[in-house]
């Protein structure tokens, strides 16, 4: 099950605590992390969640996107600094980010080097990716779950 193998690559990890959950839309990323955060966290599990695609629909208003398909760069330099800021808002030792596909499919990275800069400093973090996005993840650096579903 994925909450094992979470639980397994977390307790290995040292100084670089990020870990990456790569595989196919619909095959149990979410599920199997949301199991991993209500073991370990019960009912406060969803303090450590991150929906980053709802995170980012309610921080970017509409007059924003409109300028961002005239100029892409904003949108890059923007997400940043709201990454950023929801990091500034967090206190949260382990936080799981998911649906970003947003950035993702806007070949954005840049939001990356803060969330690796995170994990050196204060706080473990779980970001889940779909399969189509593989190659934009570092993951020659730190640790990754290839996920496939079932029981795995």
């Amino acid at each position: 099950m994925l909450k094992h193998r979470i639980n397994s690559k977390l307790s290995s990890m040292a100084k670089r605590k990020l870990l990456f959950i790569i595989g196919e839309h619909q095959k149990g990323k979410t599920n199997g992390v949301k199991d991993y955060l209500i073991e370990r966290f019960g009912d406060s599990w969803d303090k450590h969640y991150i929906d980053l695609g709802l995170y980012l629909q309610e921080e970017v208003r509409q007059e924003q996107i409109d300028t961002y398909s005239m100029f892409p760069e904003e949108f890059e330099y923007d997400s940043v600094n709201i990454i950023a800021q929801l990091f500034n808002n967090k206190e949260d030792d382990l936080l799981v980010i998911d649906h970003c596909e947003w950035l993702f499919a806007e070949k954005q990275t840049e939001w990356l080097k803060i969330i690796m800069s995170e994990t050196e400093e204060n706080r473990t973090i779980i970001v889940i990716v779909p399969d189509e996005f593989r190659e934009l993840v570092p993951s020659h650096a730190y640790s990754v779950i290839n996920w496939g579903g079932g029981l795995q």
